[in-house]
């Protein structure tokens, strides 16, 4: 590794960041290309959603978050190289533990844009609670080891993607940042983002029509990605089994857990793919009752196709409808 790299590394902080908006840099003269940079799946689709057509940008995904969990974001050489050649690096917020001065020791003139700003007032209000859900979720643990917000804490949760509606304010935070950026393409961005939006809102629709077709409330989560999603489908949350990827139950705990579900009436448990699969499934055997897939669309094999968020999307509702209806 050279001296410079070495550098690069060591300026990049290692406490988790919570910071709920990264103050923008004054926008770059418009001299034609622009390379956006992407920090996890979700925000990388809806800026390839907003800049289709536009001439002269290029949009990636930083090479960890194909195929990772951003829980377990950690930035490499190869991470810095492409921030330090950004002019624009669109983060979610809330998971980055580099946003903020991280970013900016590498690359003081990129513009970041934490695509969860506009959501986070909405995000601090309680989930709408079904009359038969559960008043608080059972964690086994209060927090993560990294800090990251979960259930029952003061900090928001940054999962917001998994919302259509807040996904749709998140497209809207991040089509305001590239206007700026991009002046002489605003046209073409607008009808991008009209066009983007519509897809999404008909996406909130088919959440609301799901909701009503849901007859079992409680349910059982790996961890808290999913409190959005769940808060629009008006479900309960009876206990959530990791706070943390990192975290494994305790036997102890795994055995409460059991306990909780058995007599609290949960229908299903929903894993998420990865290591936790395992354990959900266990437990739910454990139950009694069935565990089911859920896609937090955190990662992906290939390039995506512009509408994977919507399919995804879909299928977690189809699966949720099996389970619960």
């Amino acid at each position: 590794m050279t001296i410079v790299a070495a550098a690069i590394l060591a300026s990049i902080p290692t406490a988790c960041r919570e910071s709920s908006s990264v103050a923008t840099p004054t926008a770059p003269v418009d001299t034609g290309s622009r390379r956006i940079v992407c920090t996890i799946l979700p925000t990388y689709l809806f800026t390839r959603n907003l800049v289709v057509d536009v001439p002269g940008v290029e949009v990636r995904l930083l090479p960890l978050a194909a195929a990772g969990c951003p829980h377990d974001y950690e930035l490499s050489l190869a991470h810095a190289k492409l921030i330090a050649a950004a002019d624009v690096v669109v983060l979610n917020g809330g998971l980055e533990r580099f946003a903020g001065e991280g970013i900016r020791r590498i690359n003081s003139a990129a513009v970041q844009v934490e695509a969860w700003r506009d959501c986070i007032e909405a995000t601090r209000h309680p989930p709408r609670a079904p009359h038969n859900a559960p008043s608080d979720a059972h964690h086994a643990h209060d927090s993560d080891d990294a800090g990251h917000p979960v259930h029952g804490s003061e900090s928001v949760n940054p999962h917001v993607w998994l919302s259509p509606s807040l996904a749709m304010m998140q497209v809207r935070t991040i089509a305001a940042a590239l206007a700026g950026v991009l002046p002489h393409h605003r046209d073409r961005l607008r009808k991008n983002e009209e066009a983007y939006i519509q897809r999404l809102d008909a996406l909130r629709l088919e959440v609301e029509a799901v909701r009503h077709r849901l007859r079992t409330r409680r349910i059982v989560t790996t961890h808290d990605a999913f409190e959005y999603l769940v808060r629009d489908l008006g479900l309960g949350v009876l206990a959530t089994i990791q706070p943390s990827p990192r975290i494994e139950p305790s036997a102890a705990e795994i055995a409460r857990l059991v306990d909780m579900i058995r007599g609290g009436g949960a229908a299903a448990v929903f894993a998420e793919p990865g290591g936790s699969r395992v354990l959900a499934e266990r437990i739910a055997r454990d139950s009694g009752v069935r565990a089911h897939l859920l896609d937090p669309i955190v990662s992906v094999e290939g390039e995506p196709a512009l509408d994977h968020y919507e399919r995804v999307q879909r299928a977690n509702l189809a699966t949720l409808v099996e389970a619960l209806r």
